[in-house]
């Protein structure tokens, strides 16, 4: 078993009036918007914008395979390739899955996770449920998990991991737009080896992605705007720890993933567009398992 001390709290209220831009959709689309913060004396907004310019420009992400998905029955939700399946008219996680929703997320028997999802409301690992319809960055999920080996309980070290999700709003409701993670992991005989700062940003409109992903090594706090691009992979092939990021088309969901520490998170973007017509429920899950070799 991991040492899983990990909770789902409120509001960070050192983030509570930090604002979030979406992506830059082209050129001509970013000089209008400069020169309407210009004329509005928006000064500190336009700061952030043109930061944003510091580092790769967003990835556009077509129409993949979970655009052209089957809905189960009524729901008009696809259900999570390799996850689930419709029976009846609502998805149904399959084995080795044991709960969960099938149109989302779905979990095996000792595994936690936590939610994020719809106005949005928050799923805590306990299960209670707290709204924040807020335009703010709030802390998601601090967890301590401890690397051991896989076939005996010798303790190697451990990871300490913060997500944050932030919000923005479209049309009068307020979305998911990304989740910033704070990474450290540790040795018993070496100290922190790994310090990271990971963001993945993301909104759809119509199938169609704009997202971004950053990073930031020596920095384990959760990532800041405006720090330079420096998306890395972490692998330790003795211990079995991998830190990586990667896209789903089949399932139009955003991972980063800490192998060894039993940390996945998920993130499915919201769809502008589509709105409630979007085939997959936009959203963050943030999942922990036993062992590394139960992820998969």
């Amino acid at each position: 078993m991991y040492g899983i001390d990990s909770f789902c709290s409120g509001v960070d209220e050192a983030f509570r009036r930090e604002i979030f831009y979406p992506p830059i959709h082209s050129t001509y689309e970013s000089i209008l918007l400069i020169f309407h913060m210009i004329i509005e004396s928006e000064l500190a907004a336009m700061i952030l914008i043109l930061l944003a310019f510091a580092g790769l420009l967003p990835v556009v992400h077509g129409q993949g395979p979970f655009a052209n998905a089957a809905t189960c029955a009524s729901t008009n939700r696809s259900c999570v390739n390799g996850e689930a399946t419709c029976v009846g008219e609502r998805c149904v996680c399959q084995s080795p899955f044991q709960w969960g929703h099938g149109d989302f997320r779905c979990y095996k028997k000792d595994w936690v996770g936590c939610e994020l999802k719809n106005d949005p409301t928050l799923i805590g690992f306990n299960k209670e449920l707290a709204n924040f319809p807020y335009p703010c960055r709030y802390l998601v999920a601090d967890s301590f998990t401890e690397i051991k080996s896989p076939t005996n309980d010798t303790k190697y070290g451990y990871c300490l991991t913060q997500v944050f999700a932030f919000n923005l709003k479209d049309k009068g409701k307020f979305y998911v737009a990304g989740f910033d993670v704070g990474l450290s992991i540790a040795y018993n005989s070496l100290g922190p080896v790994f310090d990271y700062s990971f963001r993945q940003t993301a909104v759809a409109n119509n199938n169609v992605n704009t997202a971004q992903s950053l990073g930031y090594m020596d920095q384990s706090r959760p990532f800041v705007p405006g720090s330079s691009d420096n998306i890395m992979q972490y692998m330790d092939n003795l211990h079995d720890v991998y830190v990586y990021n990667e896209y789903d088309s089949a399932n139009n969901r955003y991972h980063f993933r800490i192998d060894g520490c039993g940390v996945d998170i998920s993130f499915v973007p919201y769809d502008t567009g589509l709105r409630r017509a979007q085939k997959q429920v936009p959203g963050l899950s943030v999942r922990i398992a036993n062992r590394n070799s139960e992820l998969d």
